[in-house]
């Protein structure tokens, strides 16, 4: 399916630094979709999810903005969280959007204030790793050591491979490394192993 490819594609490009590609192809992607069934919508709204993302990465906030907008929309249309083809679109997402936002804005209080939107429930391993890195990345920006170690630590529970990938986990753990707190020693060895920085 396409718009599978095209969401991988898009998500990679935002995690390389490559936003003005990444919304692009997400956006060409949720506008070439002709089928209205309840999966392609459900793409689509991830689509448009992600070209929010890369909007504010490249600085776009009105963008940015109109785009959370149409997901809020869509999640307050009752279309409920689902999984389709390994790709997630609902409340939680988009909650974990907005902090994801708020850091791009380097808005770093408001990314915190976002993370209380977020309800993570049972099932929420598709967004766990994603909802705690934005957190951690948040609170070491504000000088909080213990917080954003005890964030990243949860990250690493959900899906340690993140921890590698992803850019901001990278932020956070360089950052961690920097200050050096002998407090949090034992936990920042573990992750910094498992990001790759050790």
């Amino acid at each position: 399916m396409a718009a599978v490819g095209g969401w991988h594609i898009a998500n990679t490009l935002l995690h390389i630094d490559q936003a003005a590609e990444c919304y692009k192809i997400a956006l060409d992607t949720a506008e070439q979709m002709s089928n209205n069934s309840t999966e392609h919508e459900q793409l689509r709204n991830a689509l448009r999810l992600l070209a929010a993302k890369a909007a504010a990465a490249r600085g776009e906030m009105a963008r940015s903005e109109q785009l959370m907008l149409q997901s809020q929309h869509a999640v307050n249309r009752g279309e409920a969280s689902r999984q389709v083809l390994g790709i997630t679109f609902g409340a939680r997402e988009v909650a974990i959007a907005r902090m994801e936002i708020s850091l791009a804005r380097n808005d770093f209080d408001q990314a915190i204030r976002d993370a209380e939107q977020v309800v993570l429930g049972d099932n929420a391993l598709p967004g766990r790793a994603r909802y705690y890195i934005a957190l951690a990345r948040a609170f070491i920006e504000r000088g909080d050591e213990m917080a954003s170690t005890f964030a990243l630590s949860k990250a690493a529970d959900a899906s340690p491979e993140d921890l590698l990938y992803d850019p901001d986990a990278q932020t956070a753990v360089h950052k961690l490394q920097r200050r050096n707190n002998p407090l949090l020693r034992r936990d920042l060895t573990r992750i910094t192993a498992l990001a790759g920085l050790g």
